[in-house]
C-alpha cells in the first residue's frame, strides 16, 4: 500500500508541471488524472473526451504533445542501430504506445535488409483476425517500402499476453503468404500489462 501511494505521488509530481501552463490547479488536475487512469502511461493514451472531462481540452493537447515527443525520442534511438533481433529493445519502443489501449490493434514493424526499422504502421484495429484483405494489404506495403522482414505486434487489452488459438493461426497465415514473396516474419509480439510474449520464443515461428 505504501509503495502504491509513493508511486501515485511520483506520477502526480511528474504530471502537474506538464499541466502548469495550460490549466488552473495543475496539482489537483494531475491527481484526478492519476486517480482516473492509474498511471502516466494510461493518461497519455486517454481519449480527448475522457481527459478533457477531468482536466480540460488544453490538458489533453499538452499530454498529446508529451506523448508525441516521447515516441519520437524512442524512435530516434531504435532507428540508430539494427534492432530486428532484439525483442527487448523493440518492446521498449512499442509497448508504451500499446499496453494501455482499450481495443486490440495489430501493428507492423517493417525492416530493411540490415535489420533497421523502416516504418511502423497499424494494420487493423478492433480485431486481429487475419482476413485475406489484411494480408494482401500487409504484403503490398512490404513491397512499397522495400521491406524484406517484418515483426507483427498486437496488444491484449485484458493484460494477459498469452497467445490465443486465433493469434497462432493468424501468424501462420501471414508467414505462409509472406514466404511466397521471400518476406520473413521475424516475430509476433503480444503485449499485455507490463509483460509480453514472443511467438518466436514460444516456438510458433
Amino acid at each position: 500500500m505504501r509503495r502504491a501511494s509513493a508511486r501515485k505521488a511520483q506520477a502526480i509530481g511528474v504530471l502537474a508541471p506538464l499541466l502548469a501552463d495550460v490549466v488552473d490547479q495543475p496539482w489537483r488536475r494531475a491527481e484526478a488524472l492519476v486517480e482516473e487512469f492509474g498511471s502516466i502511461g494510461a493518461a497519455l493514451k486517454g481519449s480527448a473526451a475522457r481527459v478533457g472531462r477531468i482536466a480540460g481540452e488544453n490538458a489533453f493537447a499538452a499530454l498529446s504533445k508529451v506523448d508525441e515527443a516521447f515516441r519520437f525520442l524512442l524512435r530516434e534511438e531504435i532507428e540508430a542501430r539494427p534492432t530486428i533481433s532484439n525483442s527487448d529493445e523493440l518492446i521498449k519502443y512499442i509497448a508504451p504506445s500499446m499496453q494501455h489501449l482499450v481495443v486490440e490493434e495489430m501493428r507492423v514493424l517493417y525492416f530493411n535488409a540490415r535489420g533497421g526499422l523502416i516504418k511502423e504502421e497499424s494494420l487493423c484495429e478492433g480485431t486481429t483476425s487475419c482476413a485475406p484483405i489484411s494480408i494482401r494489404k500487409l504484403l503490398s506495403r512490404c513491397l512499397d517500402l522495400g521491406s524484406n522482414a517484418i515483426i507483427l505486434v498486437h496488444n491484449h487489452p485484458s493484460g494477459d499476453p498469452s497467445p490465443s488459438k486465433s493469434d497462432v493461426e493468424c501468424t501462420e497465415a501471414i508467414v505462409e503468404a509472406a514466404r511466397s514473396l521471400e518476406i520473413k516474419v521475424h516475430d509476433h509480439l503480444i503485449i499485455g500489462a507490463g509483460r509480453y510474449v514472443s511467438l518466436r520464443s514460444t516456438g510458433v515461428l
